[in-house]
């Protein structure tokens, strides 16, 4: 079962043809933490196929973002 993203999720990766897709998304565009001046924002892969379905949840930094 996928989890019903924030309004304000923000798609970072998507890859995708018609059967079977890959999905890494920010949960929210707000940080769900700041500590020294590096926020901290949820995020989830999406994998959806015929065979496999399912989410993994992440986080990154607005270092890794800023990569």
């Amino acid at each position: 079962m996928h989890s019903k993203p924030h309004p304000d999720v923000m798609e970072l990766i998507r890859l995708a043809d018609p059967g079977q897709s890959v999905n890494v998304r920010l949960r929210s565009t707000d940080p769900t933490l700041a500590s020294a001046g590096v926020r901290y924002y949820d995020a989830e892969a999406v994998v959806t196929s015929g065979f496999v379905n399912g989410t993994v949840y992440l986080g990154f930094d607005s270092e890794d973002l800023s990569d």
